[in-house]
């Protein structure tokens, strides 16, 4: 297991992801806090696609349909005086729930037929989801801080994301992250390894699902609704798919590395007139023909020695 323990030290170039974390208490801006929640909710779904694109290594596009989820049931608590903390966990709950409705008709063949299943709930999703009327809320405290500010709703979605990055790590060399590995490398290898597949496909997109309604409930207080339909279409589920290829598909911090330059793209595109999910939706394309699953974060990373994915080829 000595692999394993490698691969949960921290690297060297993690410090400088966790730094644009907290770059919005360096930078002097007023719009910085904002920026910098948008950047969470980015890396929240990340992480999401992190349990499906890289550990078990199948195309989702439901993420869009969760984080609307969560940040639908954000709303309603709030509007009915629920605390945060309440309005978190129920979101995570819904975006899980919109994760196994996705895999539920796929169950016979997840590899196949999760890209389609998962399309067609986020099509839906834009159909839905603009007719929901969002009750006019005030958001909620938490230590006494009102999240009504930027300032203080960042601090609290910086905690948020960082005990989602560190849940995920930990979650990544326990029994549950190595089953999901086994079988998103091999279905005949999870059937030798005695992992049950159902059971790992239905862990996954429950994990995946609560993580993206997690970034909904930060959406809905960020945004006091929802922001355009065009940011949960199925042209955004596509767009999404950058943060994992660019950042890397199977490490933690590769949601971190690519939700950085899916932010700074889609704000490259809206100077350029365009809208914020065509340039990241470029960027799905290069990198799928010249990918490496290790995506920058392990280009970065390839200092420490080989790739997680090599370790895992070698046993």
């Amino acid at each position: 297991m000595t692999g394993w323990a490698g691969a949960s030290r921290l690297p060297n170039w993690t410090w400088l992801a966790m730094l644009a974390l907290v770059w919005p208490f360096l930078v002097p801006s007023e719009g910085a806090h904002r920026t910098g929640i948008q950047l969470l909710v980015l890396v929240l779904v990340g992480l999401s696609l992190t349990v499906t694109v890289g550990w078990l290594r199948v195309i989702t596009l439901f993420q869009p349909a969760a984080v609307a989820a969560g940040a639908a049931v954000t709303a309603g608590l709030a509007a009915g005086g629920r605390s945060f903390v309440v309005a978190l966990a129920a979101a995570a709950a819904a975006g899980a729930v919109t994760g196994l409705a996705a895999l539920l008709p796929a169950t016979g063949d997840p590899r196949r037929w999760l890209p389609a299943t998962s399309l067609v709930l986020t099509a839906a999703g834009v159909l839905v989801v603009p007719r929901y009327v969002f009750r006019p809320f005030l958001p909620p405290t938490v230590l006494g801080m009102d999240l009504g500010g930027d300032r203080a709703l960042y601090l609290v979605a910086l905690v948020v994301a960082v005990l989602a990055c560190l849940l995920l790590a930990r979650t990544g060399h326990a029994d549950l992250g190595r089953r999901l590995r086994v079988v998103g490398a091999e279905p005949g290898l999870a059937e030798r390894s005695g992992v049950a597949s159902a059971t790992a496909w239905r862990d996954g997109l429950l994990l995946s699902g609560a993580l993206a309604g997690a970034a909904g409930c930060l959406t809905a207080l960020l945004y006091q609704g929802l922001p355009s339909a065009l940011e949960f279409s199925p042209t955004a589920a596509v767009a999404y798919l950058a943060i994992p290829l660019v950042g890397g598909t199977w490490l933690v911090g590769g949601a971190i590395v690519g939700a950085v330059v899916f932010l700074a793209t889609a704000r490259v595109g809206l100077t350029l007139g365009l809208a914020s999910v065509v340039l990241p939706a470029a960027l799905v394309t290069v990198a799928a023909l010249a990918q490496r699953p290790g995506g920058l974060a392990e280009w970065m990373r390839a200092s420490g020695g080989p790739a997680l994915m090599d370790r895992l080829r070698s046993r």
